[in-house]
């Protein structure tokens, strides 16, 4: 199977064997988010996957990927840590 990945402004090409192959994943094409809907998938998403003694830690650590312009840490990490203090 030929697999074409996105790397920067061109295409990584890799040829994988079939058989070494067990599934394939792909996102489905949704339309782009605002800032303020990511901030509340964000928020709700900690509120609810986080463990149910989230309370009782003391440590967080938290790596926004800033080499990722799209990312944005700027804007989402504080809504992680707003959202985690609030547990």
């Amino acid at each position: 199977m030929k697999i074409s990945l996105n790397k920067g402004e061109g295409t990584l090409d890799i040829q994988i064997p079939d058989e070494k192959i067990l599934s394939v994943v792909q996102g489905a094409d949704l339309p782009a988010a605002d800032h303020e809907t990511l901030k509340e998938i964000i928020e709700q998403g900690i509120k609810r996957q986080a463990p149910k003694d989230i309370a009782d830690k003391k440590t967080a650590v938290i790596i926004p990927d800033n080499t990722r312009g799209w990312a944005r840490g700027d804007l989402f990490v504080p809504v992680i840590v707003k959202t985690l203090e609030s547990l």
